[in-house]
């Protein structure tokens, strides 16, 4: 069935009766006309891009290039790791199925210390067979096209710029250093949130953790122990700050964000996040997520005096007062915990946010008001202070309905807009004005996370909101990505306007406008249909409110790096049949059926984007 039944729809498409059966090719060319090209980077650098450079940035920071397909000897070396999943599923067969823990910390070395003779058989035969089927397959030398590798190549070696993704997923951003360097330095100016230290006194904090720990090993188990003060394999680090830039505000702003990757705090911050998420999650003003909003919304029928209002709160994090935010998560946790795990949990949570550490150009910080956007611990705990706050005023008689996500919230007043201003007023009073809101209000319609939410007649209806500076660079159809990936892309995209649109008008011209980007993407017209297909109008009722079903799997997975060269080794035949021969023995048909799990080469974002900052370029090798 052609899609909508309607060509009208889709005028530059061939008719479905046509007899030209030459396909298109220009339609999954990328880059075809220089207003496709320039209309998808944010060039805020005094480097002038050359056309080349252009062409790269604007497949996204997510697009794979060409690469060759994986060496035998990585390939024999995954299938080590499959033997290895086959040896532990078959010593582990007879062993009841329990909960995981997501404290247990895995020993890849571990190996079953009997092996089962007959499997070892099948795993040995179709080793030799998968070494015959790796080196019998001639070497395929795969290259990037010149320009995009000379392009690649120039921009690596530009230590005069700096390429970062822009906040809201609003496309790539091209900075200068010296900009990039003087708005990080004026944001670690604020002596109120850092301060500036000579060093990172890391074996101090090592004793502290220590010593928390085992004070408390009554409450803590053995294993949440280990996983708590795990030291990784090359040391711990001090937190790396990078900056997103924030394009959509005026004047441009950064969202300073901290990797937390083997910091010293990395696990706990973990544990922290898994005590404290089960109490957000029974707060009534939780949001998961804009589905939910719908959810509640699509049957909520609203005074007839009553409008919408959002805010959002400014810079949540690094404005939480430090001893508001502790007592606040005490007040939360304590009828939830026994009073040695809440005095675990306070000591843990004020030890992590009153020695914070992280490096920028080479300079620690520590900061002394709030938390750093990037650590498990601190969503949530900002969320909870929030709460807090909000518990502390007693709900006015005007507020119809309230939610809130993280840092942004909905709600419907009855009252007046004075009176709603005169209520909110309560977050900046509890908190010596630190937190801060934005506020926004309308009798009909408002934007909020990424819906438009509209009230008429005492109703509500919905519609996708999508930003004005929103560049729309999808995954290129010419990426090193499988074909499935990319399916499931379009599909999981036209289920969530499908969701967040009331109307079959509204979309259907979603689906338009979706349909017109994936072919500047290079996406061939009929793939894109192939996915449409999948979702009529009829499935939103299904989709809106059938719940999640989540299965318990133990998979058996070969991994393999995927390039377009990759499928033709055959490896799935190569899976089928060493299941089969192992559904052949009664002690082995246990074991799940292995399939392939893809893994992806290095993407730009991999080649160009580095957030550890050096303002000083490397020196070239003499």
């Amino acid at each position: 069935m052609w899609f909508g039944g309607k060509q009208k729809l889709f005028p530059f498409l061939p008719h479905p009766r046509s007899r030209n059966k030459k396909p298109r090719t220009d339609f999954w060319k990328p880059l075809t006309s220089t207003q496709a090209i320039h209309s998808k980077i944010h060039n805020l650098s005094k480097h002038s891009l050359t056309r080349n450079e252009t062409r790269l940035l604007n497949l996204g920071l997510k697009y794979i290039p060409p690469s060759p397909p994986p060496t035998p000897n990585n390939i024999l070396k995954e299938f080590t790791h499959l033997s290895r999943s086959l040896k532990l599923k078959h010593f582990f067969r007879n062993t009841p199925s329990l909960p995981l823990n997501p404290f247990k910390l895995p020993n890849p070395n571990w190996m079953p210390p009997i092996e089962y003779p007959p499997l070892v058989s099948i795993i040995e035969k179709h080793q030799h067979i998968l070494n015959q089927i790796v080196h019998n397959t001639k070497p395929i030398n795969t290259r990037i096209p010149y320009h995009l590798s000379s392009a690649l190549k120039s921009l690596q070696h530009n230590h005069h710029i700096i390429i970062l993704p822009s906040d809201k997923n609003m496309g790539v951003c091209v900075l200068d250093k010296d900009t990039y360097y003087t708005k990080a330095i004026e944001h670690l100016s604020n002596s109120t949130t850092y301060k500036r230290v000579s060093h990172f006194p890391l074996e101090e904090l090592v004793y502290r953790l220590n010593n928390i720990i085992t004070n408390h090993l009554g409450t803590l188990s053995l294993v949440e122990a280990n996983f708590i003060l795990h030291k990784p394999k090359k040391g711990y680090q001090v937190s790396t700050l990078y900056f997103l830039p924030k394009l959509h505000k005026t004047p441009m702003g950064f969202r300073p964000i901290c990797s937390y990757k083997n910091s010293l705090f990395e696990q706990t911050s973990k544990w922290l996040h898994h005590q404290l998420l089960p109490i957000l999650l029974r707060q009534p003003q939780y949001l998961k997520d804009s589905h939910t909003l719908i959810q509640s919304l699509e049957n909520l029928h609203t005074p007839s005096n009553s409008f919408l209002f959002t805010f959002d709160v400014e810079s949540l994090y690094p404005s939480i007062p430090p001893k508001i935010g502790l007592q606040a998560l005490r007040s939360l946790i304590t009828p939830h915990f026994s009073p040695s795990k809440t005095n675990l949990i306070y000591t843990l949570s004020a030890l992590v946010l009153e020695y914070h550490y992280l490096t920028f150009d080479g300079v620690v910080y520590q900061q002394i008001k709030g938390t750093a956007m990037g650590s498990n611990f601190s969503v949530v705990y900002a969320c909870l202070f929030l709460v807090y706050l909000e518990n502390l005023q007693p709900p006015p008689p005007h507020l119809f309905y309230f939610t809130r996500y993280i840092d942004d919230a909905f709600g419907v007043w009855t009252g007046t807009k004075s009176q709603l201003l005169e209520y909110l007023d309560f977050y900046p009073s509890n908190t010596n004005n630190s937190i801060k809101l934005t506020i926004q209000t309308s009798p009909s319609r408002l934007p909020f996370l990424d819906i438009w939410i509209n009230l008429e007649n005492s109703s509500f209806s919905f519609n996708c909101f999508q930003k004005p500076l929103n560049t729309y660079q999808y995954l290129p159809f010419s990426s090193n990505h499988p074909s499935h990936t990319k399916q499931h892309f379009i599909t999981n995209e036209v289920r969530r306007y499908l969701i967040r649109e009331s109307t079959p008008l509204g979309f259907y011209q979603m689906k338009k406008l979706f349909f017109i980007r994936l072919v500047n993407r290079g996406y061939p017209p009929s793939f894109i249909l192939k996915a449409y297909r999948k979702i009529p109008f009829n499935l939103r009722k299904t989709l809106l409110y059938q719940p999640k079903t989540t299965t318990s799997l133990n998979p058996t997975i070969f991994k393999l790096r995927y390039t377009k060269h990759t499928p033709k080794l055959g490896i799935h035949s190569f899976l089928k049949n060493l299941y089969n021969d192992l559904m052949l023995d009664p002690d082995l048909i246990s074991i799940a059926r292995p399939f392939i799990c893809w893994t992806k080469s290095k993407s730009i974002h991999a080649l160009l984007v580095k957030t550890k900052f050096s303002k000083n370029p490397p020196k070239s090798p003499t």
